[in-house]
């Protein structure tokens, strides 16, 4: 199996101009990797759209994420958010990109359930992310192992809801808003 190297930041989703744009400036070279190569046509004017699509979705989640309530429970805006960071998910799955953007947009579907109260969903996608973080940065990876302890103890997280509650207020998607998605920026 082929092993590659993207020289640009986990979260630039943008098009083949933007991208060579940033490798040019930062790295002095261009890029001619396959997605990069794309010959003008249906190909690359689709790789372009859903590019373009993208970067819309990750603007409005992220002005989602600033609406968000850190406490436990359902309400409309989390509905939303949860279900936009889904639609993402499932079109950069179906595009040529840095699987660490997958990886972010999981983390962000991953604190919404816990936020949400999803205890079954949360513990789905924990477990998923620890199976992704073992494969970027190795299983015994500090984020790999942080991620198994999250998935095998998250039920008894939800037990103590006053402790999880301090917890959601410290870390979860404060940690996504400072990180947050970025399209290109």
């Amino acid at each position: 199996e082929e092993l590659t190297v993207s020289y640009l930041p986990d979260n630039l989703v943008g098009g083949v101009e933007e991208r060579r744009k940033f490798l040019l400036e930062t790295h002095n070279f261009i890029c001619m990797c396959e997605c990069c190569s794309l010959e003008p046509g249906a190909a690359l004017k689709q790789d372009e759209f859903s590019r373009q699509v993208a970067v819309r979705r990750i603007d409005d989640i992220n002005i989602m994420a600033k609406e968000i309530t850190m406490d436990l429970g359902e309400s409309k805006i989390k509905t939303k958010y949860k279900y936009s960071c889904l639609n993402l998910l499932s079109q950069l799955q179906k595009m040529y990109i840095h699987s660490t953007s997958i990886y972010l947009v999981k983390a962000c579907i991953f604190s919404i359930y816990v936020l949400m109260d999803e205890v079954d969903m949360a513990v789905l996608w924990a477990m998923d992310l620890y199976k992704m973080s073992s494969v970027l940065t190795g299983p015994n990876s500090e984020d790999s192992k942080s991620w198994l302890v999250t998935a095998e103890n998250l039920r008894n997280y939800f037990k103590d809801r006053e402790n999880l509650s301090e917890v959601i207020k410290h870390s979860l998607l404060v940690k996504q808003k400072k990180k947050k998605l970025n399209s290109s920026r």
